[in-house]
C-alpha cells in the first residue's frame, strides 16, 4: 500500500536561508557527505541566471523585505517503483502543476532505498517573456507597466492562511499519482484526513477498510529526524521519536490486516462462484465419487480375497485374530511392552495354524479355491457394472459440454480433483488467513472491539464468543471422527450417521457464527459514526459512554433483540434462525 504525504508550509514557517535549502536539498556545500540523492534538476531558470542558486541568492538580496524568496514543497513517492519511475511521476506532476510560468528546482532523495521522496524549492513570481536584468526580476510588480517592475506574485495560487490552496494541491496531486497506482495494481491513496477517509468509507459501506483507518496519523516534525542524524536529540525528541515509531508500527499492521481480511473475502467470493459454477454438475461429480469409492473398495478386496476366505471358512476367527494384531501394533509403536510383544507372537502363530488347517486338508482346500474364485468373479463383475456406470455418467457430462479428453491434464481425475478439494483448499486458506489476523490483530494490542462489544451487551458477547470457541473445538473432533470413520469403506452405516453428526455441529456453529459477526459489524459501524477521536486514552473514555449513545436507538434495540434469541441457540429451531436472519437483513437495509 502506497503512503501518501504531502507538505508545504506557510511562508511565515519558513526560517531557513535560501542558499542553506538549497545546498540541503541538492546535497551540496556542508550536506555532500548525504548519500541519499537520486537526482536533481531545475526548471524554467531565465537565461540571465548563470544557475538556481544565483536566482535565490538574488532573490534573498534584492527581494521584499519581510518576504520570502521561496516557497517549498515535500512530498512521498511510491516505494513499489523504481527511482526511475517516481522521477517520472514526480516530475510529471510538477510540470503540470507549475507549466512554465515559475522557476523550481527539484531534488530526489532514498535513503536505504526505503523512502522514495522529492524536495522541491520554487518561486511565486510569474514569468512573463519579458526580459529583465538579474536584480528586477524581484522588484515589486507594476501591473500598469509590468517591464518596469518585477514578476507578479502570485502568493494566492500556492498559500492561503485557511489552508484551501494547500488542500487543492494536495489533492491534485494524489488524483495524479492515483493514475500510476490504479495502472498498477496498488490501492490508491488519498489526500483527505483520516476521520474524513473514514466518514466516506462508512457511507459507501466498507466497514473494513474503516477499521483499517481507524488509526492516528503517522506524523513528525521534520526538525527531529534532523536532530536525530546529527545526534543533536533535545528535552522531548526522544518520546516524539517513539510516538512516531509506534504509531508506523500501527499503521503498518492495520495494513497487514486489511489486506488479508480484503483477500479473505476476495477468495470468499470466488469459491462461491465457483461453487455456483459447478452446481449442476455437482450431483454427477458426486455419483462418480461413490463409484470410484466403490471401486476402490472391490480392488481392495481382490488384493485380499484370500484372507476373505480364509475368514469365511474360520467363521470370523481370521479377522479377528487380523485386528487384534493391528491394536497391538498400535501400542508397540509408543511402547514395547513384552506382554504385546508375546502376544503378538502368538496371534501369527494362531493365524498360520488356520492356514495349514485349510490349505494343507485336500477337502478344504477344494472349497478354499471355489469361494476364492467365486469372490473374485464377483467382485470383478460388479466393477464391471460399475465402471458402465460412470462411463454413461461421462457421456451425460460430455453432452453437457464438458469434454474430458481435450481436457489439459487428459483425465476426469483433474475436473473430479478441482471439485472435491476446493472446499478443502478453501477451508484451509481460510484457517491461515483467520490464524495470521488473530496474531497480528493481538500484536496491535487494541482489544477495544471486544470491550465495546461486552459493555452494551452487559457480557452477552462474551458467552456466545465462548460458545461459537466450544462448538468450534466440538466441530474439529468431529471432523476428525468422519475422517477415521470415512477411512473404513466397508461400514456405510457409521459413515452415513458420523456425517449427519457432523453436519449438525457445523450448521449450529456456523449460525451462532453469522450471529456473532453480525453484531460485531453492527457495533462497529455505530462506533466508528460516533467515535471523533483515534487516541489510546479517549477510546478508554469512550468504553464507558459508549452505552450513554442515543442517536442510533433502532440499531442498539434490534441488537439487543439479536442477543436475548441467541442466549437460547441451541433450543432453537430452523424456522426461528431463518426469521431472525431476516430481521437482521431488514436492519441492514435501513
Amino acid at each position: 500500500m502506497a503512503i501518501y504525504h504531502f507538505y508545504s508550509p506557510l511562508p511565515s514557517k519558513i526560517t531557513t536561508p535560501a542558499l542553506d535549502k538549497h545546498d540541503y536539498d541538492n546535497r551540496e556545500g556542508r550536506f555532500s557527505k548525504l548519500k541519499d540523492l537520486y537526482k536533481k534538476e531545475t526548471f524554467n531558470l531565465p537565461e540571465e541566471f548563470k544557475d538556481v542558486k544565483e536566482f535565490w541568492k538574488m532573490g534573498e538580496l534584492y527581494g521584499r523585505i519581510n518576504g520570502r524568496p521561496y516557497l517549498i514543497y515535500e512530498f512521498a513517492l511510491p516505494r513499489e517503483f523504481s527511482d526511475e519511475k517516481n522521477w517520472e511521476i514526480g516530475t510529471g506532476f510538477l510540470k503540470q502543476h507549475f507549466g512554465d510560468k515559475f522557476v523550481y528546482n527539484v531534488s530526489m532523495h532514498n535513503d536505504k532505498g526505503d523512502s522514495p521522496h522529492m524536495h522541491v524549492m520554487f518561486y511565486t513570481g510569474e514569468l512573463d517573456g519579458i526580459k529583465r536584468n538579474k536584480i528586477s526580476y524581484f522588484k515589486n510588480f507594476i501591473s500598469k507597466n509590468p517591464k518596469k517592475g518585477g514578476l507578479h506574485k502570485r502568493g494566492d495560487k500556492f498559500s492561503s492562511e485557511g489552508g484551501d490552496v494547500l488542500r487543492a494541491t494536495r489533492k491534485e496531486f494524489a488524483d495524479y499519482l492515483n493514475v500510476y497506482l490504479e495502472q498498477a495494481g496498488i490501492e490508491k491513496v488519498s489526500s483527505e484526513s483520516l476521520e474524513d477517509q473514514r466518514e466516506k468509507v462508512l457511507e459507501e459501506g466498507d466497514l473494513l477498510k474503516a477499521e483499517m483507518l481507524d488509526r492516528e496519523a503517522v506524523y513528525i516534525d521534520g526538525n527531529v529526524l534532523k536532530r536525530l542524524k546529527k545526534g543533536e536529540l533535545i528535552d522531548g525528541d526522544k518520546e516524539k521519536l517513539e510516538e512516531f515509531e509506534e504509531k508506523k508500527r500501527i499503521k503498518k499492521l492495520k495494513e497487514k490486516v486489511y489486506a488479508l481480511k480484503k483477500e479473505l473475502n476476495q477468495k470468499l467470493e470466488e469459491y462461491e462462484k465457483y461453487k455456483e459454477a459447478n452446481k449442476k454438475y455437482s450431483d454427477y461429480f458426486e455419483e462418480i465419487n461413490n463409484i470410484d469409492m466403490k471401486i476402490y473398495k472391490n480392488e481392495q478386496k481382490l488384493k485380499t480375497v484370500e484372507n476373505s476366505v480364509f475368514n469365511k471358512m474360520t467363521n470370523g476367527e481370521f479377522s479377528k485374530s487380523l485386528m487384534e494384531i493391528s491394536e497391538i501394533n498400535k501400542r508397540l509403536k509408543k511402547s514395547k511392552e513384552q506382554k504385546d510383544i508375546i502376544a503378538k507372537d502368538r496371534l501369527i502363530k494362531k493365524l498360520n495354524e488356520l492356514k495349514k488347517g485349510i490349505l494343507e486338508d485336500d477337502s478344504k482346500k477344494e472349497e478354499f479355491d471355489k469361494l476364492k474364485n467365486q469372490f473374485e468373479m464377483n467382485y470383478k463383475k460388479s466393477n464391471d457394472n460399475l465402471i458402465n456406470k460412470k462411463n454413461k455418467i461421462i457421456i451425460k457430462l460430455k453432452e453437457k459440454g464438458i469434454n474430458f479428453e481435450n481436457d489439459e491434464e487428459g483425465s476426469i481425475n483433474y475436473l473430479l480433483l478441482l471439485y472435491d478439494n476446493s472446499k478443502i483448499k478453501f477451508e484451509e486458506y481460510m484457517k491461515y488467513a483467520e490464524n495470521k489476523i488473530n496474531e497480528l490483530e493481538k500484536e496491535l494490542n487494541e482489544d477495544w472491539n471486544e470491550k465495546v462489544l461486552d459493555e452494551i451487551t452487559r457480557g452477552e458477547y462474551s458467552k456466545i464468543k465462548k460458545r461459537c470457541e466450544k462448538l468450534n473445538e466440538e466441530l474439529t473432533n468431529e471432523e476428525e471422527k468422519l475422517g477415521r470413520i470415512k477411512s473404513n469403506f466397508f461400514n456405510f452405516k457409521k459413515r452415513k450417521e458420523a456425517q449427519k453428526a457432523f453436519d449438525k455441529k457445523k450448521n449450529e456453529f456456523e449460525k451462532l457464527s453469522k450471529v456473532k459477526k453480525n453484531l460485531e459489524k453492527e457495533i462497529k459501524k455505530d462506533y466508528f459514526k460516533n467515535k471523533k477521536s483515534t487516541s489510546k486514552l479517549e477510546k478508554r473514555e469512550q468504553l464507558n459512554k459508549f452505552r450513554l449513545v442515543k442517536n442510533n436507538g433502532k440499531i442498539v434495540q434490534e441488537i439487543f433483540n439479536m442477543w436475548n434469541v441467541s442466549r437460547n441457540l441451541d433450543s432453537m429451531n430452523l424456522r426461528e434462525n431463518q426469521k431472525e436472519e431476516e430481521r437482521y437483513e431488514d436492519l441492514e437495509r435501513d
